[in-house]
């Protein structure tokens, strides 16, 4: 705005804050934290919290704010009053959880959802919605072996599934039922190769193609179809910020156990994420991956209306030292044509989720929107995409100061 910023916040009303806004204290496990000292305690406390703080995404003139373990809760977009939960027109039925991970075609304006159950044999329900909140797509399927997914993308034909292979450690999942231990830490990264899941649009089971290593994406960027010159598709081409091998279950956000303060760098032996091309071959059924650039990038941002037709550019965050897998500071631009990449250190903490706001069609021109955290203020900034390197046009010191959050959204203003 032309006289400054207008800001509003309000925490959302899920059933868990509540709870806990009254007694004053935290009550739930976390799949990552636990919430007491005493063992006996967290054994009695209640595990099932949806504290719908990962994502925020606009759907029917509402804004929905997801997590991995439950629905999205409804938020008035004007007023931030929370409405209960969503069920995609009871879609989703009792006890299924949803992904706080989205994809939205703005072509065809149809929104997709994935939930999921881990276990020996995990099961997948891929959704599609229309613009009228009407079902176009409820495929389940099982696929053998463990797994964990936070993300996923779509192409024009295609809802695509990166299935990280991971395995439980049996002593210290017994722990994690019993509350000594948070449920992240039972996990390891299982020696057997990642696969690739094509699900189509229209309805169907999956093509899986195994990838041709073990490996671990949470994020992923862009994606986009291969066809040949008869207009067949005959392969995808995605991009995703990939783990060759993940140690830090746990550990994440440099977390060290519940009495004890978040660190300020993570695990030395923890190999950075890096931005990988993944290759699918369908006809021949196979893949290939190659890493894009050097520096350790996750929160992968690209053109809003993306998604499903690849991208020329893709921001995110990354740290310094090149390389290093550290709390984010710094937002870099990848320009996938030339394989350059630029990047603005910050002056300001930590950063989060680079949001890319176009200026126009193209992906290599607009603003880079980003909250940065200290531990006395919050502050905004905003970057041109197109020269990182001379740090922000503006700063917007908020009047709260906020712990480090994920994923966020904007839409311009009306």
């Amino acid at each position: 705005l032309d006289d400054g910023i207008r800001f509003k916040n309000r925490f959302i009303q899920t059933d868990a804050y509540k709870r806990e806004k009254k007694a004053g204290k935290v009550c739930y496990r976390g799949i990552g934290g636990l919430p007491y000292n005493n063992k006996f305690k967290n054994w009695l406390a209640k595990t099932t919290k949806n504290p719908a703080n990962t994502c925020v995404l606009p759907w029917q003139g509402k804004l929905l704010c997801s997590y991995e373990g439950g629905w999205p809760h409804i938020v008035d977009i004007d007023e931030l009053k929370t409405h209960g939960l969503e069920s995609f027109s009871n879609t989703l039925v009792k006890g299924m959880n949803f992904l706080a991970h989205t994809r939205y075609d703005a072509r065809k304006k149809e929104l997709f959802g994935v939930s999921f159950t881990p276990g020996k044999h995990s099961t997948f329900n891929v959704h599609g919605f229309a613009e009228d909140g009407s079902s176009i797509l409820n495929e389940k399927f099982t696929q053998f072996g463990m797994t964990i997914i936070h993300d996923f993308l779509i192409t024009d034909n295609y809802v695509i599934i990166m299935e990280n292979p991971v395995i439980p450690e049996v002593p210290v999942l017994i722990k994690a039922m019993m509350g000594f231990e948070p449920i992240l830490k039972t996990l390891k990264q299982q020696d057997r190769p990642a696969s690739v899941m094509l699900v189509p649009r229209t309805g169907g089971k999956p093509t899986i193609i195994e990838m041709e290593k073990s490996c671990l994406a949470i994020h992923h960027a862009s994606a986009k179809e291969i066809q040949n010159e008869n207009g067949q598709t005959t392969g995808i081409e995605f991009f995703s910020c990939i783990f060759d091998e993940y140690i830090d279950f746990g550990k994440e956000f440099g977390y060290q156990g519940n009495d004890k303060p978040y660190l300020n760098s993570f695990s030395a032996n923890q190999n950075a994420q890096k931005l990988n091309r993944v290759t699918v071959d369908i006809i021949n059924q196979k893949s290939s991956s190659e890493v894009v650039t050097d520096w350790g990038i996750d929160f992968p941002s690209i053109h809003p209306d993306g998604d499903g037709r690849g991208a020329t550019h893709i921001y995110g965050c990354t740290s310094l030292p090149k390389g290093s897998f550290n709390p984010f500071d710094a937002i870099c631009r990848v320009d996938l044509k030339s394989g350059e990449t630029d990047l603005w250190k910050s002056d300001s903490g930590f950063l989060g989720e680079g949001y890319f706001v176009p200026t126009g069609k193209t992906e290599d021109t607009g603003f880079i929107v980003s909250m940065a955290y200290q531990a006395d203020q919050t502050e905004v900034l905003v970057l041109r995409a197109e020269d990182l390197k001379s740090g922000p046009i503006a700063r917007a010191l908020l009047p709260d100061v906020f712990p480090y959050g994920f994923h966020g959204h904007f839409q311009p203003a009306t």
